[in-house]
C-alpha cells in the first residue's frame, strides 16, 4: 500500500506540467485567513450531445505555448454546431469545427476541392496542441474544446506547399464553420556563380544543417552533416518548399562546387524569387603532425582577429595609432571551420575551403571541457591553390585511469524498476581535458531484485557522488589508485515519511485545509533533486504519507492560496514524523460534487480564472488539488468564476463568491446530472 503511495505521488509529477501558477506579493489583510463552507446546486440545462467522436493518436499531438491574439474567423451561414464529450479531456466538451480550405495559384485562380495535409494550433489561453489535419477534397474536421482558438500551419494541398493568408489564433464562430484561405508557392530559385567568370555552375552541391545559428553566413564546411538537398546539380536549382510544423521557413544552405570552396546562404523556402550566391576559388590545406596525437581533435579555425575585423561591436581603430584593437580578445576563439578526431595519422589533407588565415589546433579533450592545446600553428590557404602547415604535437598530460564496474543495488521499494540511469560525478578536480561527469553502462537483468551489474569504463581515482537524479537518491562512492572491479553502489532503503499539517489556529490534520503537500530531497555534493513529488493527505488518518530518502527535505503546501512557505526536515531510517505549519492566504476553493462524490473540473481547470465584480482585477493563481481548484486572489472583494460545462451534468451558473479580509473561503456545488 505504502509503495503504491509512493509510485503514485511520483505519477502526480506529471499533472504539474497541466498548471498554470501566477506569483504575487502578500495578499492584503493582516488577519490570519479563516475558511467558511458555502453550497450551491447547478439548475441550468444543458445542450444535446453526439457521440464521442475517436481521439487522434498520441503521435499526432504536440504541446507548446505561445501568446494567442483575437483575429475574428471567417464568417459563415448560421449552423447548430454540436458539443462533442471529448474522451481525451476527461470529460470536458467539445465542439465539431466544420472546415474548408480554398487554395490559389500564382495567376489568382482559387482552387476549391484540393486534398492534401495541414496542421491546426488548438489554443486554450496561453497554451496550444498540435493537430494534425487531414484534407479531403478541400474539406476538414477538428473537434476542439468549446473555448478554444484555432491557429494553422502551412499545408501540402496537392503535393505543393501552400502558405496561409493568416496564421494567428482566431476566435471560432458560433455557427463552427472555419475557411482557412492559401497560395501555392513558388519554388526559390538559387542560382551558383563563379567568383572568377561570374557564369553558373554546374556539380553543385546543397545541404540544410537544421539549427545552423551559430555564424550562418560563416562559408565553413558542414562535413558529413547536413540534408543533402541537392548534389551534382546544374545552376540554376530550384529548392524544395516542404517544410515540418515549426521549422522555420528561413533555412542556412551550405553550398560547393568542383573547384570551389563551400560558401553559405539564408533563404526563405518559402517566398520564392531567385537568390544568388558566388563561391570562392577553393583552397586546400596540407597538415603534418609532428608528434603522437592519437586520441586527440584536429580543429581548424577562423582567427579571431580576421573573424571580428571590421565588426564595430568586437572591434574599433584606435585614433591616435590607427591600430585595430580587439575588445576582450584575451582567449577567444575564431569560429571552427574543421573537426577531425585523430588516430595514428601524420599527414591530413583539407578540401575545398576558402583563401585565408587559420589557426591549426591539436587538442586534447572535448572543446566544451576546457581541452588541452597540444600543438597551435597559423597556415594560409591561397586561392585556387594548396596551403601546408606543420604542427609540433606536446605529449599530453599524463592522466591515471583505472578501471571501476561493480554492482548498483537500488532496493525494491524504490520501485525504480529497468531503466534508470545512473550518474558519476568526480567531486575532486578533473584532469585537463577530461569531464567530471560519466554515465555508466548499467544492466537490467530479468532476475536483477534490485542489484544490477554497472561498467563505468575507465575512470580517474578520486571521490565520486553516484546518484539517480530523478530519483533524488545519492551515494559517495571512493575509486582508489588501483580502481575496482567489484565495486558496491548501494543506495539506502527509502525512509517513512509522515506530516501532519497545523494551521495558525491550531487545527491538524484535514481540519488544517491542506488536501496536497509537493516535496524534494536536498541532497548533498551539489546534487539537489529537481524532482518534485507531490502526496495528498490520508482522510482517515489526516497524514501525508510518502517515502523519502535519508537525509534533508523540503515541504511546502499545494495551492495557490498558501502564504506559508516550505519547511525543511531531516529525515532517518525508520518511521520520521513531522508538523508542517501552514497559512492560508486570500482566496477559495471550489469543490464540484455529484452527491458524496467529487467531480474535478477538468483537465482545463488550471486556465479558469476567477474575475473580480466590484473592482477591476481577477484572481491571481489557479491550483487543482486532490479537494477542488483553489483560487488566490490579491485583495479581499466578490469574484465570480464559470465553470466550464462537465460533460453528463447540466451546466453551472456563474459563481459569485465574496472574500473577506484575511478570509479563505470553500464553495461547494452540487451537480445536476442530465
Amino acid at each position: 500500500m505504502n509503495s503504491q503511495r509512493w509510485t503514485l505521488a511520483l505519477a502526480l509529477l506529471v499533472a504539474i506540467g497541466a498548471l498554470v501558477w501566477v506569483f504575487s506579493g502578500p495578499a492584503e489583510g493582516d488577519g490570519d485567513a479563516f475558511a467558511r463552507t458555502e453550497t450551491e446546486q447547478s439548475e441550468e440545462a444543458a445542450p444535446e450531445a453526439s457521440a464521442p467522436v475517436a481521439p487522434l493518436a498520441d503521435d499526432e499531438r504536440e504541446a507548446v505555448t505561445a501568446p494567442p491574439t483575437d483575429d475574428v474567423a471567417d464568417v459563415a451561414p448560421p449552423v447548430e454546431h454540436v458539443v462533442v464529450p471529448d474522451p481525451r479531456a476527461d470529460g470536458v466538451p467539445t465542439r465539431r469545427v466544420d472546415g474548408t480550405v480554398v487554395v490559389s495559384d500564382s495567376a489568382g485562380v482559387e482552387h476549391f476541392t484540393e486534398s492534401g495535409t495541414g496542421a491546426a494550433m488548438v489554443w486554450i489561453g496561453n497554451t496550444g496542441t498540435l493537430e494534425k489535419l487531414a484534407i479531403e477534397d478541400g474539406r476538414w474536421f477538428l473537434d476542439v474544446p468549446l473555448e478554444a482558438r484555432l491557429g494553422f500551419q502551412d499545408f501540402v494541398l496537392g503535393g505543393r506547399t501552400a502558405r496561409l493568408d493568416a496564421e494567428a489564433p482566431r476566435a471560432i464562430p458560433d455557427h463552427g464553420r472555419v475557411t482557412v484561405n492559401a497560395r501555392w508557392v513558388d519554388a526559390a530559385v538559387l542560382r551558383v556563380l563563379a567568383v572568377d567568370t561570374g557564369l553558373e555552375l554546374e556539380g553543385v552541391e546543397v545541404r540544410e544543417i537544421e539549427n545552423d545559428v551559430a555564424y550562418p553566413d560563416l562559408p565553413r564546411s558542414p562535413g558529413a552533416s547536413g540534408e543533402v538537398l541537392f548534389a551534382a546539380a546544374a545552376s540554376p536549382v530550384e529548392l524544395p518548399t516542404t517544410r515540418r510544423p515549426f521549422q522555420p521557413a528561413k533555412a542556412v544552405l551550405r553550398v560547393r562546387a568542383p573547384g570551389y570552396a563551400w560558401g553559405a546562404i539564408t533563404v526563405d523556402l518559402l517566398a520564392g524569387g531567385q537568390h544568388d550566391i558566388v563561391l570562392e576559388r577553393a583552397g586546400g590545406l596540407d597538415v603534418a603532425l609532428v608528434g603522437d596525437a592519437s586520441g586527440a581533435t584536429l580543429r581548424v579555425e577562423v582567427p579571431y582577429e580576421e573573424w571580428i575585423r571590421g565588426t564595430p561591436v568586437f572591434a574599433r581603430v584606435d585614433d591616435a595609432t590607427r591600430q585595430l584593437l580587439l575588445e576582450n580578445a584575451n582567449g577567444q576563439r575564431g569560429p571552427l571551420i574543421r573537426e577531425q578526431a585523430l588516430g595514428d595519422e601524420r599527414e591530413i589533407a583539407i578540401d575545398s575551403i576558402p583563401p585565408g588565415d587559420y589557426d591549426v589546433r591539436v587538442e586534447f579533450g572535448a572543446a566544451t571541457a576546457e581541452p588541452v592545446l597540444l600543438g597551435l600553428a597559423r597556415a594560409l590557404v591561397p586561392e585556387g591553390g594548396r596551403g601546408s602547415v606543420a604542427v609540433t604535437i606536446e605529449p599530453p598530460p599524463e592522466v591515471v585511469l583505472v578501471p571501476l564496474r561493480g554492482e548498483v543495488v537500488v532496493p525494491p521499494e524504490w520501485g525504480l524498476g529497468a531503466g534508470f540511469i545512473l550518474n558519476l560525478e568526480l567531486l575532486d578536480e578533473p584532469a585537463p581535458g577530461r569531464s567530471a561527469h560519466s554515465h555508466p553502462d548499467v544492466r537490467f537483468p530479468a532476475d536483477a531484485n534490485g542489484v544490477y551489474p554497472f561498467d563505468a569504463g575507465a575512470v580517474e581515482p578520486g571521490r565520486y557522488v553516484a546518484y539517480v537524479h530523478f530519483h533524488m537518491l545519492a551515494v559517495e562512492l571512493v575509486v582508489g589508485p588501483e580502481g575496482a572491479i567489484d565495486a558496491r553502489i548501494e543506495f539506502p532503503p527509502p525512509a517513512r515519511v509522515r506530516i501532519e499539517a497545523r494551521d495558525a489556529a491550531g487545527a491538524t490534520g484535514p481540519e488544517a485545509g491542506l488536501t496536497t503537500i509537493i516535496w524534494h530531497s536536498l541532497g548533498s555534493w551539489n546534487t539537489d533533486s529537481i524532482t518534485r513529488a507531490q502526496a495528498d493527505v490520508d482522510l482517515e488518518t489526516g497524514l501525508f504519507e510518502f517515502f523519502a530518502p535519508p537525509g534533508r527535505i523540503e515541504v511546502g503546501p499545494v495551492g495557490s492560496a498558501w502564504e506559508s512557505g516550505p519547511q525543511q526536515f531531516d529525515v532517518v531510517a525508520g518511521v520520521n514524523a513531522f508538523t508542517l505549519d501552514v497559512r492560508r492566504g486570500l482566496g477559495f476553493r471550489l469543490v464540484l460534487m455529484d452527491g458524496e462524490t467529487a467531480v474535478p473540473m477538468g483537465t482545463f481547470a488550471a486556465f479558469v480564472q476567477a474575475v473580480r465584480v466590484d473592482a477591476e482585477g481577477t484572481s491571481n493563481g489557479t491550483y487543482v488539488t486532490a479537494r477542488g481548484t483553489e483560487f488566490s486572489v490579491p485583495a479581499p472583494g466578490t469574484y465570480a468564476v464559470q465553470v466550464p460545462q462537465i460533460a453528463g451534468f447540466r451546466p453551472l451558473a456563474v459563481q459569485e463568491i465574496q472574500i473577506g479580509a484575511g478570509e479563505f473561503v470553500e464553495r461547494v456545488v452540487q451537480l445536476v446530472r442530465e
